[in-house]
């Protein structure tokens, strides 16, 4: 979900509510999709014969949002499960709802992450300029509770990568999402990091990006 630099401004006017609040929210489900955690891991496992590798050892994640950072996962487009979930009207007034604005997918996919190999990662980044609001739902994981973590920073939205880079433990906070749970985060703006797999532990993800708009939306960095 990091792949274009954008060169406008992170910096806001002022924070909207669900940023004041840590600009994420964990979800322990998915209001009205029966079966869509089990549903999704059965197509993304259905699907892992499609995915890619990516390795990239030099991290190239710009200062600001998008770029290339690190990485070392497969990954792979979702599939009519996933889009159906993705495009749901019903799961974008949900988001809506919960963000504060409104919103739309940036593609006409989401992806699958397989997480498979020790050490497997995502370096610090934010997302690219369409990705305002990320949606990952954890699938399936075999490692504990520290391992493979997503690690946020939310106190540290208006600060360049490079700042975080050379302070990483300050204002960090880890969460390691348990199967059959989605984070909503504002992955545009607040900093993230996938942390490396441990030996044996397999992770996969399902991971959606949506565009705000709207007055509410340039309040988070859509003017420049």
């Amino acid at each position: 979900m990091a792949r274009r630099s954008d060169s406008r401004p992170v910096a806001m006017a002022r924070r909207p509510q669900f940023l004041e609040r840590g600009g994420f929210e964990v979800l322990d489900d998915i209001p009205g999709q029966e079966r869509i955690y089990s549903r999704m891991l059965r197509e993304a496992l259905d699907l892992a014969g499609q995915a890619e590798r990516q390795e990239h050892e030099r991290d190239e994640a710009s200062d600001t949002r998008g770029g290339h950072p690190a990485r070392r996962l497969f990954s792979c487009a979702g599939g009519p499960v996933q889009n159906a979930l993705y495009g749901s009207e019903q799961f974008l007034a949900f988001l809506a709802e919960k963000v504060g604005m409104p919103l739309s997918p940036t593609g006409l996919q989401g992806t699958y992450s397989y997480y498979v190999r020790t050490g497997d990662h995502l370096g610090l980044h934010r997302d690219i300029d369409e990705c305002d609001v990320a949606v990952i739902s954890c699938l399936c994981d075999t490692g504990g509770p520290r391992a493979g973590a997503l690690q946020l920073y939310p106190k540290r939205v208006f600060e360049p990568l490079s700042r975080i880079r050379a302070t990483p433990a300050q204002d960090r906070m880890s969460m390691h999402l348990r199967p059959g749970q989605t984070i909503v985060v504002l992955g545009g703006f607040v900093p993230h990091v996938t942390s490396p797999m441990a030996r044996g532990q397999k992770r996969i993800i399902s991971a959606l990006c949506y565009r705000g708009h709207g007055t509410t939306a340039e309040m988070f960095g859509q003017a420049a």
